[in-house]
């Protein structure tokens, strides 16, 4: 397994000593097929149960995409989970 080195800004004063400049955002994107859609119509699923299915049909979380960013050097992982919440 290749090992994961993660990386923080030291700051300057372009950055006001934050080691961060500018935005990017973190996203999760639910795509809705019918059979997601007769599931949330059929109200038997808790939204935990929804995401569930997301994910398995291939949907990534905030968290993983915020990670993968953090992987290549965007963001920070303490970023990540600030901004996640």
């Amino acid at each position: 397994m290749a090992k994961v080195q993660f990386f923080s800004g030291k700051g300057c004063r372009e950055c006001n000593n934050t080691g961060y400049l500018g935005r990017i955002g973190i996203f999760e994107i639910f795509r809705k097929n019918s059979d997601i859609e007769k599931i949330i119509l059929s109200g038997s699923l808790s939204e935990y149960a929804i995401q569930e299915i997301a994910v398995k049909q291939g949907m990534i979380t905030m968290i993983q995409d915020g990670l993968i960013k953090a992987i290549k050097g965007i963001t920070s992982p303490e970023e990540v989970f600030e901004a996640a919440g």
